[in-house]
């Protein structure tokens, strides 16, 4: 293909009509993690190599994660953090811990739903139910979608 024709051909894919693509989970997934760290989502079949994000939480094999325009929420029995994971191009995804404060015994009975445009986590703190919803950028409020 000749230069002039490739730039054409870009031109053209830049000015092709566009759709609305909801990057959300109705429901959240619970996944069960392998040995070696990694889980997949039974939905869409994409995996997640979490071992970076296991070796700083409590070992457990069952996550439940939910995405949220194109950004995944992710949280383990007994984790001391929720983690935020977004695209990071091919085949790579970025996280980080997001601030909330779970109590003592870590998020306890950890339960995701969506909730408009945010993830609802609900999870025991102490003898106390705590919640927190949570958005696509990773801010966090405990009374309403930020």
């Amino acid at each position: 293909m000749s230069r002039t024709a490739a730039i054409v051909a870009l031109a053209l894919t830049a000015c092709a009509p566009a759709l609305t693509f909801n990057q959300s989970f109705l429901v959240p997934e619970d996944l069960k993690v392998a040995p070696n760290g990694y889980a997949s989502l039974k939905s869409t079949g994409e995996s997640f190599d979490l071992g970076p994000i296991r070796s700083q939480e409590t070992r457990t094999d069952r996550i439940s994660i939910l995405k949220i325009h194109g950004t995944y929420i992710l949280v383990g029995d007994g984790y001391k953090r929720v983690w935020e994971l977004w695209s990071g191009g091919k085949d790579e995804m970025h996280y980080k811990a997001l601030k909330l404060d779970p109590g003592a015994q870590g998020f306890s009975g950890a339960v995701l739903e969506a909730s408009g445009n945010c993830a609802l986590l609900k999870w025991q703190k102490g003898a106390s139910p705590a919640q927190a919803y949570v958005n696509a950028d990773g801010d966090v409020n405990d009374k309403s979608c930020p």
